[in-house]
């Protein structure tokens, strides 16, 4: 896999990216300890070991966040498609909160998997 360069991303992502550096060049540079930045920055010291593991490995590109792959990408069952549907069908004027209930029930009961974001973009989708 060919490696990025920064004119690969967007204005803010690099923006987004030098913040990061900011943050860990005193510990570069050898004049701060990680637990000082963690304090002052009000930034876990396990996120600031990642983001200078990330810049010794790939330098700025390595403190860009990337953007995942499968975002937005809903994975549902045909099943709880299908008894998602027959709710809303059955009625009309469920509220979401309830459905959401019904929904998880029904995949306890039956042991799916219960994603609630999934849950409630298919209710979305299939009101409007």
């Amino acid at each position: 896999m060919e490696k990025q360069t920064l004119t690969s991303f967007s204005e803010q992502q690099r923006i987004d990216a030098m913040k990061k550096y900011k943050i860990i060049e005193p510990y570069l540079n050898k004049q701060k300890t990680i637990k000082e930045i963690a304090i002052k920055n009000k930034v876990p010291t396990r996120t600031l070991y990642r983001w200078v593991q990330k810049y010794e490995h790939d330098g700025l590109v390595g403190l860009i966040r990337k953007i995942r792959t499968d975002f937005e990408q809903i994975r549902v069952s045909e099943e709880v498609r299908q008894k998602i549907e027959e709710l809303v069908l059955r009625h009309k004027k469920i509220s979401t909160k309830t459905l959401s209930r019904k929904i998880v029930s029904y995949c306890k009961e039956n042991k799916l998997p219960i994603i609630m974001l999934m849950i409630l973009e298919k209710m979305q989708q299939m009101k409007y």
